[in-house]
């Protein structure tokens, strides 16, 4: 069995053979530490019905798609890793809130870090668990319990947690959750949750109305008296601000320097009967800060003010919100991609291009329809943008592969189409991301062609001449020729080539074997290599009597006619020739292939460079 020409290829490809792997690149072996040459496949991923494969290696998984194509009783298997997209895909169902992803064990795996919450408590490794409420406990573990044995599922419910800067308080959270191998997501569940309301269990501690409301609120709150001293901050201020249970006099010392002075300007205005005066500053605990939005307000009797209320804010999200939204912006303007957002009638509203040669002409050009740049050419997976449009307008997101028209220039590009909705939940516009990927389209071709072909003589392989066959096959019995043959060439005594001059003159002497070869042919046949010193022709016929096929087939030993100089001496190549012919309509190609391959053993056996037709 001939070596299929994997070591060419980047991605981990294996070739599979009755369920065991009976080859491997490179790539393919640094995924695991074991032996993998005869080892079963089923070992090595666990398959699931969408076309990815889950890998373990070292208590680590990763995940892969998995492209396969069968041929000749073989697998041939490329392995792309795929585990960060389908992390993402899991995480983007809950953006708008703290996410978590817990494993089998109700450990902490990963979260997108939670910015509402300073100092967070929720670990790696930790177990959320502990968080929970008592009275909670049992209902929370029986839906994880029932999570996990429910892949894909999703639950929604409210629990009590721990406050995070309150000591004896919890928050009262909606749950979100999916669960288990979806689409496929993780194993074990992911979490995202959004906080409904405070609730204090510390009930009593003042007598007035105002402190108790003061201590149930979701804000912080600072009272200043008149000597600017503080005289009451709730719980909430005090974790906003770092300050233990004792401590008041020093209540701005963790703001940054220009801030504390910023925030203390605003406290002396608000006593000078200037109103509400606000300002945004940054307090530090540690290696940690948190972004506050500071407001102060008169406290005023009919003839003086009494004091200031000071209120705090965690604006952290929103701050760190916005420069993600600056970074965004500031990537988008230096990046090469196309930008457009467009309505749903495919007027373009916005148009981004300047960091790619062909995407800039569209900037410039002034662009006021998406439809005047798509080409219609559907995509390698046939995909067209006509049946995207009616999923992003149903409010779905939308991926795929398109090409993109610049004046005389076809651009592939990769796309991503996000839509917009109203309050109403109706798509008022979406964005249409495009990524040039013709660097990546021509390593696909040749990926595709080393796939198909033979590296030493440029001639088709044997993966490459089924798929001939299967084509000219489908001709045949479809009648559009007269006749169909197999020319199976090998040639006589090439081991005692190698064996007097070496690999590298048996090199030579295959690629000129297969020049010659090819001279013999006629335009419309093809030729394919399919083993060390095997050739295979595909020959259509204009006529069908023995003669005339033993004609045609003589033309190859003819090929071999003139001697080749090998080693400073002449020496004279022989081949032995089976010919077979189509003649059943069931008959597939491996039997076609069989029959040429039997013809081409009785010629040899009837004393080489000889012609037999099956």
């Amino acid at each position: 069995m001939s070596e299929l020409p994997i070591e060419a290829i980047a991605l981990p490809t294996f070739v599979v053979e009755r369920g065991l792997i009976v080859a491997c690149n490179t790539a393919a072996q640094g995924l695991d530490s074991r032996e993998l040459l005869g080892s079963a496949w089923a070992d090595l991923f666990d398959t699931t019905d969408d076309g990815f494969a889950r890998h373990r290696r070292d208590g680590i998984v990763a995940w892969y798609r998995l492209d396969t194509t069968d041929t000749d009783g073989r697998r041939v298997v490329i392995a792309t890793e795929v585990t960060d997209e389908l992390r993402a895909r899991a995480i983007l169902e809950g953006l708008f809130a703290d996410c978590f992803v817990l494993d089998d064990q109700a450990r902490l795996a990963w979260k997108l870090t939670p910015r509402r919450r300073q100092p967070s408590s929720w670990s790696v490794d930790t177990h959320v668990i502990e968080q929970l409420h008592p009275d909670d406990l049992t209902d929370a573990l029986q839906r994880f319990s029932d999570a996990l044995a429910a892949p894909g599922l999703r639950q929604s419910y409210t629990t009590r947690i721990k406050h995070p800067a309150r000591e004896e308080h919890w928050e009262l959270v909606s749950l979100d959750t999916v669960s288990g191998v979806a689409d496929p997501w993780l194993d074990g569940v992911v979490i995202c949750s959004r906080v409904n309301e405070a609730i204090d269990t510390q009930v009593g501690l003042v007598d007035s109305p105002f402190y108790s409301l003061a201590e149930a609120a979701p804000t912080g709150i600072v009272v200043v008296d008149g000597r600017r001293h503080p005289v009451f901050l709730n719980a909430l201020a005090r974790g906003l601000l770092g300050i233990g249970d004792a401590g008041t006099e020093s209540w701005t010392e963790h703001f940054d320097p220009a801030d504390e002075a910023s925030v203390l300007a605003i406290v002396d205005s608000a006593f000078s009967g200037d109103g509400t005066q606000r300002h945004i500053a940054r307090v530090t605990h540690g290696e940690s800060a948190v972004w506050i939005r500071v407001a102060a307000v008169p406290q005023q009797s009919k003839d003086q003010i009494l004091g200031v209320i000071v209120t705090l804010v965690d604006i952290t999200d929103v701050m760190e919100a916005r420069a993600d939204i600056d970074r965004l912006v500031d990537a988008l303007r230096a990046g090469s991609d196309l930008v457009l957002v467009c309505s749903p009638d495919l007027s373009i509203t916005h148009v981004k291009g300047s960091g790619h040669e062909h995407f800039a002409q569209l900037e410039t050009a002034g662009l006021s329809n998406l439809a005047d740049v798509l080409t219609g050419e559907r995509a390698d997976d046939g995909q067209d943008f006509a049946t995207a449009l009616e999923q992003i307008l149903a409010g779905q997101s939308w991926r795929g592969e398109l090409a993109i028209s610049v004046d005389d220039a076809t651009v592939p590009v990769s796309v991503l189409c996000v839509p917009r909705l109203s309050a109403d939940g109706r798509v008022e516009s979406f964005a249409f991301v495009a990524r040039d990927i013709t660097d990546l389209k021509q390593t696909q071709r040749r990926l595709a062609h080393l796939a198909m072909h033979d590296p030493l003589t440029g001639l088709t392989n044997r993966l490459g001449l089924r798929d001939e066959l299967e084509r000219e096959l489908a001709r045949w019995r479809r009648g559009e020729l007269h006749g169909l043959a197999l020319a199976f060439v090998d040639l006589d005594d090439f081991k005692e080539i190698n064996d007097e001059f070496g690999h590298e003159t048996g090199d030579h002497v295959l690629r000129e074997v297969a020049s010659r070869m090819q001279r013999a042919l006629r335009p419309d046949d093809a030729l394919a290599r399919i083993g060390g010193d095997e050739f295979v022709a595909v020959l259509g016929l204009h006529a069908t009597g023995r003669f005339a096929i033993e004609q045609l087939a003589t033309r190859f030993t003819h090929a071999f006619t003139a001697p080749m100089i090998l080693g400073g001496r002449a020496v004279q190549l022989r081949a032995s020739v089976g010919v077979a012919t189509a003649s059943a309509a069931e008959e597939d190609v491996t039997a076609f292939l069989a029959r040429a391959d039997a013809a081409m053993y009785e010629a040899k056996r009837s004393g080489k460079n000889q012609v037999r037709v099956a």
